[in-house]
């Protein structure tokens, strides 16, 4: 799974693009809060990705980056 994360992290941050774009443009919906979330999702999981790659990689920063992408959705929906 950890190998993963940048993948997983992409396809989010790419169907949250696409479907926000979607819905703007055919429907005149706007759904900016798809839009930051996912990307915020995305940035997030490329962050912990180049970690997980590094040699030793520090989990306190892991965690750190977690618990912040945590309180900016929370603060998104707020």
């Amino acid at each position: 799974m950890k190998s993963k994360i940048g993948i997983i992290g992409f396809l989010i941050w790419t169907i949250g693009t696409l479907i926000s774009f979607i819905y703007k443009y055919f429907f005149q919906i706007e759904l900016d809060l798809l839009f930051e979330i996912s990307f915020l999702i995305g940035l997030s999981c490329f962050t912990i990705d180049w970690e997980y790659k590094k040699e030793t990689p520090r989990l306190w920063y892991i965690y750190l980056v977690s618990v912040i992408t945590l309180i900016m959705i929370f603060i998104l929906f707020v």
